[in-house]
């Protein structure tokens, strides 16, 4: 049995300014908007859960167990507009209170048999109640208390030569960010802005994978097949108002289809490397509509190469090194074409005792840029800019204790999946 609580706090402070331009010169002529805002959150949770393992016999077991989470989040945007002379008005029309409670409450069932040597299978399935409540300025706008039910089980068959032959069903849910349910609106410029939706839907994940995994030499290989579907995909879209402005707004717009292959390599190459590396393939399919008038109807192919290399530089000294790799070019995602995008992780680690230490060094090519074309009924967005990821780390950690001790069960901890939701 687990408790845990969680406390965050975050500012999201903003400053816009817009300046018209000379033609000729681009010289700022005069400031047209200057306006700033403050939306601070602060998120709450509380959970606990307990699980139990009963082991029928040496092949056969069961798990079973309950989740409770209790989840509180406030927001209060500020929007002041510039008055000159260093002073700022509050505007009324553009701020105000938000708070979201949400229950989610769950049991999961999970049965596991070894039937022989070659034969195995789990079957599974994990109900969920949520009830989620919103209110803003004090007035109730979202009501919400539905249950889902998400199946899960496998069918496995291994032979005597080292090969392992799997068939795969899984399902999960995924909810909106705290973030995109709050109303509020978030300015880029005065001419475009990010919304919050407080009606976002959850989306529901189905997967169904057959995989093929063998050994051969110092290495490993496994060769996957997969088809899944998101039902009420969630997805930022973009839209023109009526004076307009441009709104960027996630909406559940419908489902999404994909197909995939995926061929996974794990080999020590040599005493000194070992090398881990994937390659996927697939072709997806979006359709839906959003905002009454615009439809969405999208295939497109896609291409992922990743590598995961380590090197022993010393082994006397304890001194290796890893660099991480992963390349996806262009492909459409709904409505959204994104550019290629290169991500470069180079380590170094020493460890001496009970110490280790690990110099990290990330975006070594500055080659992780966004690049993205929206298409949405007559409006045309290129996008076209890079948040600097380049970075330089030193970590330092130390392990207490004997390395003979029996380490601790990993915990699973149940606000995990509320921290990944703080956005």
């Amino acid at each position: 049995m687990d408790f845990d609580a969680l406390n965050y706090t975050s500012e999201n402070t903003s400053l816009s300014k817009t300046s018209a331009l000379d033609a000729a010169s681009y010289d700022p002529l005069y400031v047209s908007d200057y306006f700033r805002s403050s939306a601070p959150q602060h998120v709450k949770n509380q959970s606990f859960k307990a699980d139990l393992h009963w082991p029928f016999s040496a092949s056969i077991y069961l798990d079973f167990g309950i989740r409770a989470s209790f989840s509180q989040i406030d927001n209060n945007l500020v929007f002041e507009n510039y008055m000159g002379n260093n002073s700022w008005a509050k505007d009324i029309s553009r701020s105000n209170l938000f708070s979201y409670d949400e229950n989610v409450n769950a049991s999961y069932i999970q049965l596991n048999q070894r039937i022989n040597g070659a034969w195995s299978y789990q079957l599974g399935a994990r109900l969920e109640n949520t009830i989620a409540k919103g209110y803003l300025e004090g007035e109730k706008v979202v009501n919400r208390n539905y249950v889902n039910v998400f199946p899960t089980g496998y069918l496995k068959y291994s032979t005597s030569g080292n090969r392992t032959y799997t068939l795969a069903v899984s399902s999960r849910i995924t909810r909106p960010g705290y973030w995109d349910v709050n109303p509020f609106r978030t300015y880029t410029t005065n001419k475009a802005y990010f919304e919050g939706n407080p009606f976002l839907s959850p989306s529901t994940y189905y997967r169904e994978e057959f995989s093929h995994s063998l050994n051969a030499g110092n290495g490993n290989c496994i060769f996957q097949l997969a088809a899944s579907q998101t039902i009420n995909e969630i997805y930022p879209l973009a839209f023109k108002d009526s004076t307009g402005v441009v709104v960027n707004k996630k909406t559940n717009y419908g489902n999404k289809y994909s197909y995939s292959v995926a061929a996974l390599y794990n080999s020590q190459l040599k005493k000194w490397w070992q090398l881990a590396a994937t390659v996927s393939t697939g072709y997806v399919v979006s359709k839906g509509a959003y905002n009454s008038n615009i439809s969405i109807d999208n295939r497109s192919l896609y291409l992922s190469i990743s590598t995961n290399q380590t090197f022993t530089l010393s082994k006397k000294q304890r001194l290796s090194c890893n660099l991480i790799a992963n390349n996806t070019l262009p492909f459409t995602v709904v409505n959204t074409r994104v550019g290629d995008r290169f991500d470069t992780e180079l380590r170094i680690k020493k460890s001496a005792g009970a110490f280790s230490f690990t110099l990290s060094v990330t975006d070594l090519f500055k080659s992780n840029k966004d690049v993205y074309r929206v298409e949405a009924g007559d409006l045309l967005i290129k996008q076209h800019y890079y948040n600097d990821t380049r970075s330089v780390a030193f970590i330092l950690n130390y392990n207490f204790g004997k390395s003979t001790v029996k380490k601790k069960r990993d915990r699973d901890t149940e606000f995990e999946n509320v921290k990944n939701r703080i956005v």
